[in-house]
């Protein structure tokens, strides 16, 4: 009898050792994934049943204007259901008054519960004559904004400016370039 209770007794510590270890394992597995911050290239280039190919999606605003994103390559979050993640990106932005935004990029992320899209990796945008480099852009139905970040450099057929980031509003068509630090400057080079 003294022996039964001691092998209940190893029993248990084992089954609570073990169960000890799967969950933190569990967790931890769990915390790498957030700590990733390639995590959206990842998932894309992993071969499974989520992957969509050619994929597109129209939205339209409160004040009439439309955009479209097509994409190479699409995959649902498995975290977040709302969100896609894209593979080379082709995004047309048709404002109110006729006007037309292109953007390309490599990579991005759409939300199909708000629209909103960021673009990430090789980002150009075309306005008018005017086009914009850079790494990073946020496309904001809710905010009315374009945020453009991220060694961005501006051309149209007169000037040449690097900066650190563009806001352009799609309501008002207001844009503000700015650096960062207040020390730098915005550095623009006019052609004669």
């Amino acid at each position: 009898m003294f022996i039964k209770k001691y092998v209940k007794i190893f029993f248990t510590i084992c089954l609570l050792v073990i169960v000890f270890f799967a969950l933190s394992k569990f967790f931890q597995s769990k915390r790498e994934i957030k700590e990733d911050s390639n995590y959206e290239k990842k998932i894309i280039e992993k071969n499974d049943t989520n992957l969509i190919k050619d994929v597109s999606y129209k939205a339209k605003d409160i004040n009439g204007n439309e955009y479209i994103v097509n994409a190479k390559e699409g995959k649902t979050n498995q975290f977040n259901k709302n969100i896609i993640f894209l593979k080379y990106i082709d995004a047309i932005v048709i404002l109110n008054d006729g006007s037309v935004i292109n953007i390309y990029s490599k990579y991005a992320e759409y939300n199909t519960s708000n629209y909103n899209t960021i673009f990430k990796e090789n980002v150009m945008l075309n306005y008018l004559d005017n086009i914009i480099n850079g790494n990073y852009l946020e496309l904001s139905l809710e905010k009315n904004l374009i945020l453009m970040k991220e060694n961005i450099i501006f051309k149209n057929l007169d000037s040449f400016l690097t900066a650190d980031a563009i806001e352009i509003n799609t309501k008002s068509k207001d844009s503000r370039i700015y650096m960062y630090n207040n020390e730098k400057k915005i550095n623009i080079q006019k052609f004669n």
